[in-house]
């Protein structure tokens, strides 16, 4: 093959990287698919990273698009091919994105300043280690139904993360203590990977990113989707190896499910849901009184309202208080 003509990139958002890739993306609009393409001929000879060049993103977009490089980060230091060099590029994004986004949302100079050399950070990193399933199943998210590359990325990441945790050694103790959680060290390892994944709901909360996909994937579209992000460049590269059925679940995910607790009080309630841990889907929850002895697990940012609930399931505390001991 032949190199490109010489190409000088001028980045504008933080970001895709794109200006220090050898990766690009072609959208067939007609069947509605993204293909990723992959040509080390293809990289810019030149990338001008300014601050100034973004200072123009409105906030959703500026979200999105870090967020976009928060998943780069994240997915590139857990990749199958993650080595040292490129792991070192990588914490130390995720490090300066999780404490600079909330700051570029509000047009800060300084965190704009942060935004811009964090994405360039992992775009040198992942360029060279490649991505996992978050990306293979954004991409077909982004051409099937018009959303942003970045916030499908985004409202993905949580469940992956969750979906991949076992697979990743210690990786995420690191991910959790580099964007701002106090006392990992002396977590257990499962506590560690939960503050890991809390820590990337809550940024994605503050910046306005959608926590699920409910409102976005209709069930008749899931299987396409499914075999569309199997068939993706970047799914290979996931720490877990991954199915169109395991990925399918991935798309139906269930932040807004309920687990309700009837006929108790909070300290039972703390205790069967310590018990229950192994309920991933309400990881990063909290308990929320709703009535005298009913208590709920809940999504930290959801509303508890009818419309919120798609499913709920009722257990009684007198009923497995017992099984606690």
């Amino acid at each position: 093959k032949n190199k490109s003509v010489p190409v000088i990139a001028i980045a504008t958002t933080a970001g895709t990287a794109a200006e220090t890739t050898i990766n690009y993306v072609i959208t067939d609009t007609e069947k509605k698919r993204k293909f990723v393409c992959v040509d080390a001929h293809d990289i810019p000879v030149v990338a001008i990273i300014d601050p100034e060049m973004m200072s123009s993103m409105p906030k959703g977009l500026t979200a999105s698009t870090g967020l976009d490089a928060l998943t780069h980060a994240i997915e590139g230091y857990t990749t199958l091919a993650a080595w040292e060099l490129a792991d070192t590029l990588n914490l130390k994004a995720i490090e300066i994105i999780s404490r600079s986004l909330r700051a570029a949302c509000a047009n800060d100079p300084k965190g704009r300043e942060d935004m811009a050399l964090g994405q360039y950070m992992t775009g040198m990193a992942f360029s060279n280690v490649g991505l996992g399933v978050d990306h293979g199943m954004a991409h077909p998210l982004s051409a099937f139904y018009g959303i942003p590359h970045g916030v499908a990325c985004a409202t993905l990441l949580p469940y992956v993360m969750e979906f991949n945790k076992d697979y990743t050694g210690e990786k995420f103790r690191e991910i959790a203590r580099v964007m701002g959680v106090e006392g990992v060290d002396e977590m257990t390892l499962d506590e560690a990977r939960k503050a890991a994944v809390d820590a990337v709901k809550k940024l994605s909360h503050d910046v306005g990113i959608p926590e699920n996909l409910k409102d976005i994937v209709k069930p008749e579209d899931v299987d396409f989707l499914a075999q569309s992000a199997y068939d993706d460049a970047c799914r290979p590269g996931n720490p877990r190896e991954t199915s169109v059925e395991e990925i399918a679940e991935l798309y139906k995910n269930k932040t807004t499910v309920i687990l309700m607790l009837n006929n108790t009080n909070k300290d039972i309630a703390t205790r069967i849901i310590d018990f229950l841990g192994g309920v991933s889907y309400i990881t990063g929850g909290e308990i929320k009184r709703i009535a005298d002895t009913t208590y709920v697990l809940a999504p930290y940012n959801v509303d508890i309202s009818g419309e919120f609930i798609d499913e709920i399931s009722n257990i009684s505390g007198e009923d497995i208080f017992d099984d606690l001991d």
